[in-house]
């Protein structure tokens, strides 16, 4: 019973760890089943490896400190960021991720995506699956090339910059680009098939959806909080005209949830907040 409930805390344990942290993401990724003694021994040698990256960073920080002020011209700046590798790159983006340093991030990202995709790929691919800002996740794909592969091999990456291409087409358009292979919205491996499809129907009959607005109103018709309210008021007052066991269960919950919200006959705010 002991070494039961041992092994289930590892479980528990090993359920839970920082998605932005790409050493943790591949140990756990390589993991099947339940992990053993050995992952956490593996785990534990990677801690410290992580420990010395860190202190490697804070120690470039440092350094990139005193550099710049040191009132350096451009020129000499723009020779030094041509010299860092992928590992140091990572270092500048993370400490210039927010505004107003976000284009110089995403300039960044992109030196990084030319000359290290391996190592800046992975980095990228945990900061745009685990932030959730949008905004910063679209500062971070601003010079990223949709076409590219650099991000294949990481598909939650991938997925990110489908889905910032295709709020790119609703709202600036042209709508014709939803048919671009190049896009991936046409992989069914990458967005689904129910994506891929609603893709291929749009791209079928440009002459019913001509622009990003017909569409947009199409997906999410604009409402007025009026009308959801008194929907509510509706479905609050009214009996359930089903039968069997299907009509009890909406009228308990109708009952119990719903109900205890309407007063005169309308919305109590004071309750429903």
């Amino acid at each position: 019973m002991t070494r039961l409930r041992a092994g289930d805390e590892l479980v528990q344990f090993a359920r839970h760890f920082d998605p932005s942290q790409p050493e943790l993401v591949q140990w756990r990724a390589a993991i099947q089943g339940a992990p053993t003694r050995p992952h956490f021994e593996q785990l534990a040698a990677l801690r410290l490896i992580v420990d010395a990256k860190q202190a490697s960073r804070r120690r470039f920080a440092e350094a990139s400190d005193a550099f710049f002020n040191s009132s350096r011209s451009s020129a000499e700046v723009v020779d030094w960021l041509q010299s860092l590798d992928p590992e140091e790159l990572i270092c500048l983006i993370s400490g210039a991720d927010q505004p107003p340093w976000s284009v110089p991030s995403a300039i960044l990202v992109r030196l990084g995506l030319d000359i290290g995709p391996d190592t800046l790929a992975p980095y990228l691919s945990s900061e745009l699956t685990g932030t959730t800002n949008r905004a910063r996740r679209r500062a971070l794909l601003r010079f990223c090339d949709p076409a590219s592969s650099t991000l294949d091999r990481e598909r939650g990456a991938r997925r990110a910059v489908v889905v910032e291409q295709l709020r790119d087409i609703l709202y600036f358009g042209p709508l014709a680009q939803i048919a671009d292979p190049s896009s991936g919205l046409s992989d069914t491996d990458l967005v689904g098939r129910t994506v891929a499809a609603l893709v291929e129907l749009i791209a079928s009959r440009p002459e019913l959806l001509s622009r990003g607005a017909d569409l947009r109103r199409l997906i999410a018709p604009e409402g007025r909080p009026e009308e959801a309210a008194i929907s509510l008021v509706q479905f609050a007052s009214t009996p359930s005209t089903m039968t069997g066991n299907y009509r009890r269960l909406r009228e308990r919950a109708r009952e119990t949830l719903f109900v205890p919200l309407i007063g005169a006959g309308e919305v109590n705010r004071a309750t429903a907040a």
